[in-house]
């Protein structure tokens, strides 16, 4: 556990979910993590590339592929001929290139998001025009459904393409449900919802173990909604805002669009 411990401050908490233990409503943290990982080198690569974005697109896209698919190559190399008494060291060994090509899948289907917001920013109106048709933002949720629910194969690719247009698509201003005070609020305590969801969960579980089934079911869908977002306008408010004053003292771009 306290090996688990250190790599969930470290930032690289998808690794612990391979080499160590789970920790209890923790889990699902392992997103963070590689989203960490992620801005560790981005912004480094965006300013030596900030001239050419999709040359930098493309580049990226061809490292995670190759790196994933060499990191999944070694592992099955690996557990397939290593003897039979060194099953240990074919196990690590495939766990770590996994890892691997776990990350670099995740890095992949963010840079997806990236390459919508070049498309938005960078001259391509006519695309835009198109995905904000109400038949284009249609036939881009379908083909997710489609995908979701009928997965002909394991490549993220045609997910991630879809995802990016469905998200330059819901950029059109005239989306005035998007706009709606209560959604807005809800991005902006999402983060906290995110957090700490898991573990109103997990201690509803724990209560839940000495009541009625029915009782519980019903305490559960009636009140575990409303609990998490109590939770999280409180750490926004509370924990998270300090923070984020903080950080104004620091920033040399402020956020906001181009």
């Amino acid at each position: 556990m306290s090996n688990a411990l250190v790599l969930y401050l470290l930032m690289l908490p998808n690794l612990c979910l391979l080499f160590y233990t789970r920790i209890i409503a923790g889990s699902h943290l392992w997103s963070i993590g590689v989203e960490e990982q992620f801005y560790l080198f981005w912004p480094l690569m965006t300013k030596a590339f900030y001239k050419r974005p999709l040359v930098l697109l493309l580049a990226f896209f061809l490292v995670t592929v190759t790196v994933g698919s060499i990191a999944r190559a070694v592992g099955c190399f690996a557990c397939e001929t290593l003897p039979p008494q060194s099953q240990l060291q074919a196990l690590n060994i495939y766990t770590v290139c996994r890892c691997i090509t776990d990350v670099m899948k995740t890095c992949r289907m963010m840079l997806f998001g990236a390459t919508a917001a070049v498309l938005f920013l960078h001259g391509t109106a006519r695309i835009c025009k198109f995905l904000y048709h109400s038949v284009a933002r249609i036939l881009i949720v379908a083909g997710i459904a489609f995908y979701i629910a009928v997965p002909y194969s394991h490549c993220d690719v045609p997910l991630g393409v879809l995802f990016a247009l469905l998200v330059i698509s819901l950029t059109d201003d005239r989306i005035k449900l998007l706009a709606w005070h209560p959604l807005v609020y809800l991005g902006t305590i999402s983060y906290g919802i995110y957090m700490y969801h898991a573990i109103v969960l997990q201690c509803y579980m724990k209560w839940g173990e000495s009541l009625d089934p029915n009782c519980f079911n019903f305490l559960l869908y009636a009140t575990a909604l409303p609990v998490v977002l109590l939770i999280s306008a409180l750490s926004y408010r509370y924990f998270e805002q300090p923070f984020l004053r903080l950080k104004d003292r620091f920033t040399t771009i402020k956020s906001g669009r181009i």
